[in-house]
């Protein structure tokens, strides 16, 4: 024999809302939301933010090989105890994956060093002979070469362009 209860109406008609937004999280509605990297640090493709920092230095990722399993194993650690659970992976992948990694960071290397050059953080050394003076500016009444530069003013720099490109053969050349 079996007993069924049916109740009509809400016993916890108030706590509703509370349980719901105290036990449930809702989801990220920021405009730029975080998201934690699921699976190996290597192999997650998902897009960075550029407000999602990286990992500390707390963290402490190793690479170890297990000669019995013949598998490399990437172990994420805080101290003692395992940040995320290890990632494991086959020697062929493993090495897949490393030459990607190597690879990006070449070329984030290459893009760095350009940069640095296009924006001229060094400057060549000038050199100047003492006849070139002498020959621009002169020698003072004391026989020796003196320059004072005291700089002052502004530089104005105006550039434009008006051009247009139509690659269509049907139209002559002057139009």
């Amino acid at each position: 024999m079996s007993v069924i209860f049916a109740f009509a109406g809400k016993a916890n008609a108030g706590m509703d809302d509370f349980h719901a937004d105290y036990f449930f999280t809702k989801t990220d509605t920021s405009h730029f939301p975080l998201r934690d990297r699921r699976g190996d640090p290597y192999s997650t493709t998902h897009r960075r933010n550029s407000f999602d920092f990286s990992d500390t230095s707390y963290i402490k990722r190793s690479v170890q090989y297990d000669p019995k399993t013949k598998q490399y194993y990437i172990i994420e650690k805080i101290g003692d105890t395992y940040y995320r659970t290890p990632t494991a992976f086959s020697m062929q992948d493993f090495l897949q994956l490393q030459g990607r990694k190597d690879e990006e960071d070449y070329f984030k290397k290459k893009a760095a060093l350009l940069s640095d050059m296009n924006r001229r953080l060094f400057k060549p050394k000038f050199r100047v002979s003492s006849g070139w003076f002498n020959r621009i500016m002169g020698v003072g009444p004391d026989g020796k070469l003196n320059i004072d530069i005291h700089p002052s003013g502004y530089v104005d720099f105006l550039a434009g362009y008006q051009g247009q490109k139509v690659n269509n053969p049907t139209l002559p050349e002057r139009a």
